[in-house]
């Protein structure tokens, strides 16, 4: 191994070294709120927190009119609701939600994985409200579909159209909605694989309780758990300790 060299301003300029000012224009509005909105999430731990926060500041921040997002279960080819927004723009809890997994969500995954399109804008989508035990359509616009991925898997979708509002797609605002998407897939996947080491761990060490590992090592939930480690590690808890055994 080379032994390292100094190469500080003041060993090789001596008195002569300058005193560099700060140059150039502020960050951009648009990408000033885009940084600030990955500060606020990267600080959060659980990923349903995370999840909601990027829902409510893909509004607040990035100024899309409707914003949700599910997650992608390959298991059972199905897309999980977590959070999303109403019509007025208020936060809806959505995780009681799911639909099979459609022909247009897989072409976006597509597009995006294959052409390096991070988002597809599909015309002439219902537009669905979901209250409670009912789900309403209330016309229908382009909608958006962002892919969320990471290096290692698909992680989910954030969809968004028009609202109320029936504005054209912004192009620029989607464009950041796609970087938040990719920031968000590096954050979900390298917390849940930290979550998974800390079950293993705790299998190691003799906690057989598969609902007890689960939430001590930080998952919210035996079915978020056990989604996590299908996706993850391609078998279920179970059959993994078998193996381990």
């Amino acid at each position: 191994m080379k032994r390292r060299r100094r190469v500080d301003w003041s060993i090789i300029l001596g008195p002569e070294q300058p005193a560099p000012k700060v140059l150039g224009p502020p960050v951009p509005g648009g990408m000033a709120a885009l940084l600030a909105t990955f500060d606020e999430i990267r600080g959060l731990e659980d990923p349903d927190a995370i999840i909601r926060r990027a829902v409510e500041l893909t509004r607040t921040r990035i100024g899309l009119a409707r914003v949700g997002i599910f997650l992608y279960d390959k298991a059972r080819d199905l897309m999980l609701g977590t959070w999303g927004s109403d019509l007025r723009g208020r936060l809806v809890d959505e995780h009681q939600i799911m639909y099979a997994v459609s022909d247009l969500d897989r072409e976006a995954f597509r597009r995006a994985e294959e052409d390096s399109e991070h988002f597809t804008v599909f015309d002439d989508c219902p537009i669905l409200e979901h209250q409670g035990s009912e789900t309403l359509v209330s016309g229908r616009s382009w909608v958006a579909w962002t892919p969320i991925l990471s290096a290692h898997a698909r992680i989910g979708m954030l969809f968004n159209d028009a609202g109320p509002g029936g504005a054209p797609v912004d192009a620029a605002r989607q464009a950041q909605a796609a970087i938040l998407c990719s920031f968000l897939g590096t954050v979900l996947d390298y917390k849940n694989r930290v979550r998974l080491n800390r079950f293993t761990a705790l299998v190691d060490k003799g906690r057989r309780n598969l609902l007890e590992a689960a939430l001590a090592a930080g998952f919210g939930s035996y079915a978020q758990f056990h989604r996590v480690f299908r996706a993850l590690r391609h078998v279920t808890p179970r059959e993994y300790l078998r193996l381990r055994a």
